[in-house]
């Protein structure tokens, strides 16, 4: 998750973003940068061509718009795409993307993508359900 920025700005200085895209990018074979920080590191305004010039195997997208109002994640690989639209929700809690990016990789780890990426969203949605009215995300619902 290179953790950049979004709504249009960076987060970090701009030489920490720079490094991130020439030096950790290019040993990536897993990113999960939300829309923002993808046309931020390629330039690219188009989403298949920024994910294609990114040049990482496995790239999800997050906060990508979607018909309706709502949010698509976005999962590529080699082999296909994967979209998992979310209706667009108001006062939604900060770190949905870390836990996303978390999420996945704990899946990635035990299957593939395929598999990954819907578990993933499940947990995602379970965690953003319990944390309604909340600033933060509560990973551990009761």
């Amino acid at each position: 998750d290179p953790v950049l920025g979004d709504h249009g700005r960076l987060y970090v200085p701009q030489a920490v973003a720079e490094a991130i895209r020439s030096r950790l990018l290019p040993l990536s074979t897993i990113t999960t940068p939300n829309l923002f920080e993808l046309t931020w590191l390629t330039g690219e305004l188009d989403l298949d061509k920024a994910i294609q010039k990114l040049g990482v195997a496995e790239t999800m997208v997050t906060s990508a718009p979607a018909t309706g109002g709502a949010l698509a994640t976005l999962l590529h690989t080699a082999a296909k795409r994967l979209d998992h639209i979310t209706p667009k929700q108001q006062n939604m809690p900060h770190g949905t993307g870390d836990f996303l990016a978390g999420a996945y990789l704990a899946e990635r780890l035990l299957a593939e993508p395929e598999q990954a990426f819907p578990a993933a969203m499940r947990k995602l949605d379970r965690v953003i359900a319990a944390s309604a009215g909340s600033a933060v995300l509560h990973p551990n619902p009761s």
